[in-house]
């Protein structure tokens, strides 16, 4: 009893500082300005409101990894560039596959690094260096990367598989991330294993843009416009899928429209990936690695091909409201179909090197606290 008063006064000089701190927020930083609801549950729980999303000490992945007992698996798609560290650093519960596209001596890489992420995935799949390049704007983004990877992870693993495989790239911040500031820490960490465990496959994203709800119209008497140098990049998309389409599932009719959540990013069941046989896994890399198509291209036919590969129909594109709940657990979200307030800022292309210390509120790039005011 006789700790009441020093604490008292602690806590009093604790609430003095943050409330200085929020006014001074709110007088001279009027981007960064709080609901008066926020600045409430702050000052009531001596919380930081401005403090990252993946700052949470207990995490919903961790806890569903306790609950279910899944054994879970990372397939990661990285270059010798990148510092995959943040995974294993944040995710020990979860055995990871680092594939190294890049490095021939890696311990995990792939024989061709043709289609982006999907060679890695087929393999437990990876890619190397490409005998046709891509444009400079796509070699520096992620989608074409993983399509060797995923081939060849799954082929290694096709008889061993664990109970959840999710796939994700190396780098730990991509515009495609769903997260206020594209990190892929929170995205894991909130990432509901029971989700994919009753749905057989999920993407690691709910927000629309890109990919919902319809990405691309496949035409296959669209395929003059292939050498076209006026046709726009969409057309030529739709002309080379459509193709594509009937040399990956041969016999199936081309859908009128696909959609899916972009990046690349997504989890499956070994009931679902068992559900094709191993001969097909080996027919879509060896696609990948006898295709004419540029690597951004053949990248974009298999990001827009996995969900189906995998079971899904051609368009998935579930409510983002109803998304954003059962798929990470956040539940009292302002929504709209397409997306949720504060969870998503669109800008295409390659984060700053320092981000978020650094970059943000830059060349497209949203402030640092923008999610606290998009409410």
């Amino acid at each position: 009893m006789y700790s009441s008063g020093p604490v008292s006064y602690r806590r009093l000089t604790l609430s003095a500082c943050l409330l200085s701190l929020f006014l001074i927020s709110w007088l001279y930083l009027p981007a960064t300005r709080l609901t008066r609801q926020q600045l409430s549950t702050a000052l009531a729980s001596h919380k930081n409101p401005f403090a990252s999303s993946s700052s949470a000490a207990t995490t919903t992945a961790q806890q569903d990894y306790e609950h279910t007992k899944a054994r879970v698996e990372l397939v990661v798609s990285s270059v010798k560039a990148e510092n995959t560290s943040w995974i294993t650093d944040n995710f020990p519960h979860y055995p990871a596959h680092i594939y190294v596209a890049d490095d021939p001596h890696a311990p995990l890489t792939v024989k061709h690094n043709i289609g982006h992420e999907s060679t890695v995935y087929l393999t437990y799949g990876l890619n190397l260096p490409s005998r046709r390049r891509s444009s400079p704007a796509m070699e520096t983004l992620e989608i074409p990367r993983t399509k060797i990877l995923i081939c060849r992870y799954i082929i290694d693993n096709y008889h061993k598989l664990p109970d959840v495989v999710i796939f994700i790239h190396g780098r730990r911040y991509q515009w495609h991330n769903e997260d206020p500031l594209y990190d892929g820490i929170p995205v894991l960490r909130k990432f509901r294993i029971p989700y994919v465990l009753s749905h057989g496959f999920a993407t690691l994203r709910c927000s629309w843009l890109l990919g919902c709800p319809q990405e691309m119209r496949p035409n296959l008497e669209a395929a003059a416009r292939w050498d076209d140098p006026a046709a726009d990049q969409r057309l030529k998309t739709e002309a080379a899928y459509a193709k594509a389409y009937t040399q990956l599932f041969p016999g199936q009719p081309i859908p009128e429209s696909v959609g899916v959540h972009c990046g690349a990013q997504f989890a499956a069941t070994r009931e679902r990936i068992l559900n094709r046989t191993l001969d097909d896994y080996k027919s879509y890399r060896q696609w990948l690695w006898s295709t004419e198509l540029t690597d951004e291209f053949s990248g974009r036919v298999m990001e827009y091909s996995w969900h189906q590969i995998l079971g899904q129909p051609a368009v998935d594109c579930p409510n983002a409201g109803t998304c954003f709940c059962a798929k990470f657990g956040l539940c009292d979200l302002n929504c709209e179909e397409h997306g949720c307030k504060g969870r998503y800022f669109f800008n295409f292309g390659e984060l700053p090197a320092k981000w978020p210390e650094e970059g943000t509120g830059q060349n497209g790039w949203p402030d640092r606290f923008w999610h606290l005011y998009d409410v």
